[in-house]
């Protein structure tokens, strides 16, 4: 099945302005009410679109960042997946993940029997969404058509297994190697980052600085062999930070070992870095430049809480 059979151009709403998320999710499941399929969904099953689509926000915010929320639900006696997709003259406060407004959204109904359904619709959509230009060109354009026969001729297939390029969230930031490592952890901790990728000058990944790199940096190596905390309490873990870190730049203190994956690579395959490999977090690349990442919480954000 492909992307564009879950909806037709009655189901895209452009430049809507709306109060707030709630508003925004009723006039879309009108639209979704517009779907030639809709009719052949027993009564007892379509009334209980938008009391799930409801209680699952609530649940936790579906805004995935950049601009984009996903409002989804997985029905009860559901035969078939229903779509919509709504542009916004102005961000509305969304509870997202990186706390900025929402411009553009999608509902998803699947039915609850069928949760891989709900997956591959919802990765299906971040293929088009992880562009920028493709947010920005939904964004400004007015005509339901152009955004829908946009969405035909890209031909995504909701069949296809899932990659990681399909859950990836993108960098929010990277640094260069010779940026001072004290920059770093502000920038780290302006974005909430556990880890942030090093580039070099064509964009390509040469590094990582995690925080359990920088962290380790204070702890004494014969701490490393211990099986708990000695009872030493004048020892500052700190000192060495702030004597020998603080002043270094990226590339004298990076790590080499990071886990890098093709955006087309299996969303099993991330999962076999995080989990098994327990690395903090593993960056999606295209021809050799990082694009995006998928750590624990994305993985648990965008499959496990579906």
């Amino acid at each position: 099945m492909k992307l564009s059979h879950l909806f037709g151009p009655e189901q895209i709403l452009t430049h809507l302005a709306v109060r707030d998320k709630w508003q925004l999710f009723e006039l879309m499941l009108e639209a979704v009410k517009k779907t030639p399929a809709y009719s052949e969904v027993p009564q007892e099953v379509s009334s209980q679109f938008g009391t799930e689509i409801i209680n699952r926000e609530k649940e936790i915010s579906t805004g995935l960042g950049a601009g984009v929320g996903f409002p989804h639900a997985r029905i009860p006696g559901l035969k078939r997946p229903f779509a919509a997709l709504a542009t916004l003259q102005e961000g509305i406060e969304y509870g997202s993940v990186d706390n900025k407004p929402v411009d553009l959204v999608c509902m998803v109904l699947t039915p609850r029997e069928k949760p891989s359904l709900a997956i591959k619709i919802i990765s299906s959509f971040m293929t088009l969404l992880i562009d920028e230009s493709v947010r920005e060109l939904f964004l400004h354009e007015k005509e339901p058509e152009k955004i829908y026969q946009y969405i035909c001729k890209r031909d995504i297939n909701i069949s296809a297994p899932i990659t990681a390029g399909n859950l990836m969230k993108p960098l929010p930031v990277t640094v260069h190697p010779d940026m001072p490592v004290q920059k770093i952890t502000r920038i780290m901790q302006k974005h909430q980052l556990n880890a942030v990728p090093v580039v070099d000058e064509h964009g390509k990944l040469i590094g990582e600085i995690s925080c359990d790199l920088l962290l380790s940096r204070g702890i004494p190596e014969y701490m490393t062999q211990l099986h708990s905390v000695p009872a030493v309490e004048d020892f500052d873990p700190f000192r060495k930070y702030f004597l020998e870190v603080a002043d270094t730049i990226a590339s004298e203190i990076m790590s080499e070992d990071f886990a890098v994956l093709d955006e087309d690579a299996t969303l099993l395959e991330a999962i076999f870095l995080l989990s098994v490999k327990k690395y903090p977090q593993v960056y999606i690349c295209r021809q050799g430049q990082g694009i995006g990442f998928i750590n624990r919480a994305t993985v648990l954000h965008r499959v496990l809480n579906l």
